[in-house]
């Protein structure tokens, strides 16, 4: 659970909150650039991102009904066609690579919710205890503030993996 911190120098909270001032020491501030965070996943995801760009020339008539239907629905214009791009794309015959790509993609979805939980998990057991010292203060504000960062990167990571995931769940859908 609490690696390399001493047993003997960690408490509660509840006993924390009840003798206050005998644990009266100064916590160092720690920034998020001093954590060292590991930000290779965001890099691993290599997820396709929508850089593309295209140009549609259409009618008045045409521009009523998108804005009609975007407005209805609830979503953007980009959405509602790249939706409906996908939901053609279904009556074609894909390359497996698409296929692949959606299972990988799955599966590293699934492995960083798991990495999520746990650092949740271990936060919360790390926000219960408190230190005796301010070495071990400290390091315990580290490692929670640490955690806080990674779990809000991780975070990141899932909403980006789970945009990618519901693209592709339209063309593999029946």
């Amino acid at each position: 659970m609490v690696r390399n911190l001493k047993e003997n120098n960690l408490i509660s909270y509840e006993e924390f909150k009840t003798n206050k001032e005998k644990y009266k020491f100064e916590i160092d501030f720690v920034s998020k650039s001093d954590l060292d965070l590991d930000r290779d996943s965001r890099d691993k995801l290599n997820l396709k991102k929508f850089s593309k760009k295209i140009d549609l020339r259409i009618g008045d008539i045409e521009v009523y009904i998108l804005d009609l239907i975007t407005k209805e629905k609830g979503i953007s214009k980009s959405k509602f066609l790249r939706n409906l791009i996908l939901e053609f794309g279904k009556t074609l015959k894909l390359d497996e690579k698409f296929e692949k790509d959606y299972f990988i993609k799955l599966k590293e979805y699934n492995y960083l919710f798991y990495q999520l939980e746990s650092k949740r998990n271990e936060r919360e057991e790390l926000l219960k205890l408190r230190g005796t010292d301010k070495k071990t203060a400290n390091k315990l504000y580290y490692k929670r503030t640490k955690l806080k960062f990674e779990i809000e990167n991780l975070k990141s990571d899932l909403n980006q993996l789970k945009s990618f995931i519901e693209r592709y769940e339209i063309l593999f859908s029946d």
